[in-house]
């Protein structure tokens, strides 16, 4: 079986600025997600809404986020570092593009697939996550 992974703008133009190691360790993840899905991902994000997006570790401090609009369609949403900074912080990214205030419970990191090697399909989160960044570059366009 292989899946359809594709890119969010968002997301592809963080791979652009990554520098080698970084960018050798995303071609492979994607390898990976090509032909396992949700088995190659390291774990699932806990919360509401969040709990359709998994994590691939990558070198260093760096993070991969995806979601699955479909069983077999696999949508890189960003690829960044994990870092205690609002601004660049991979984490802090994705919940200001959903809307969703940072968890404060305490986090666990489930299996990213489901019951039956299933991934956590959510064919909406994508477009939520798009509309999200667009609506962010518009309020910080603003005056």
């Amino acid at each position: 079986m292989s899946f359809d992974v594709w890119w969010t703008p968002t997301a592809a133009a963080s791979a652009r600025t990554l520098d080698k190691p970084i960018a050798d360790a995303v071609d492979r993840a994607q390898a990976e997600l090509e032909q396992a899905g949700c088995a190659a991902a390291d774990y699932r994000l806990t919360g509401e809404v969040l709990e359709r997006i998994c994590v691939i570790k990558l070198p260093y401090d760096y993070r991969m986020l995806i979601a699955f609009p479909s069983e077999q369609e696999v949508a890189v949403l960003l690829v960044g570092r994990h870092v205690r900074s609002p601004t660049l912080d991979i984490y802090t990214r994705l919940y200001q593009a959903l809307g969703l205030e940072a968890p404060t419970s305490e986090r666990t990191k489930p299996p990213c697939c489901e019951e039956q090697d299933e991934p956590p399909v959510d064919d909406a989160l994508v477009d939520r996550f798009r509309d999200g960044v667009k609506r962010l570059r518009r309020e910080r366009r603003q005056p």
